[in-house]
């Protein structure tokens, strides 16, 4: 297992799209790196965050972690160390933020308004 801590890089979507996996605090990066097919673990930093880190979790591109507050030291190292060895699950989950964060988003929220809209008229 190779890891790399990246702070504050320059071209970030170079080094998402490069990675096998992220570690993020659930915000906007995540669905980047989501839509990338780079699975992430997530930690919340705030309720916001949390609500983000379980979204994603429950739409199956990433993993969360839990709060930084009471977040255990071992169980990030446990957690990759984990994935590494089910490539099954790892890719599921880039296929799964590939297919959520593709770029059709706004048709499909349209989609959904129209057929809300007709169960009004």
């Amino acid at each position: 297992c190779n890891i790399n801590i990246i702070k504050d890089p320059v071209d970030i979507y170079l080094n998402l799209a490069k990675s096998g996996l992220g570690i993020f605090a659930a915000g906007v990066v995540s669905y980047e790196s989501a839509g990338l097919g780079t699975p992430c673990l997530n930690i919340s930093m705030s309720d916001f965050h949390s609500k983000r880190c379980q979204e994603i979790e429950d739409l199956g591109f990433g993993i969360n972690l839990g709060n930084i507050s009471s977040l255990p030291d071992s169980l990030i190292g446990h957690k990759i160390e984990s994935l590494t060895k089910d490539i099954y699950s790892l890719e599921k989950m880039r296929a799964k933020g590939i297919q959520f964060v593709d770029g059709k988003g706004s048709f499909r929220i349209v989609k959904e308004l129209k057929k809300y809209l007709e169960l009004y008229s």
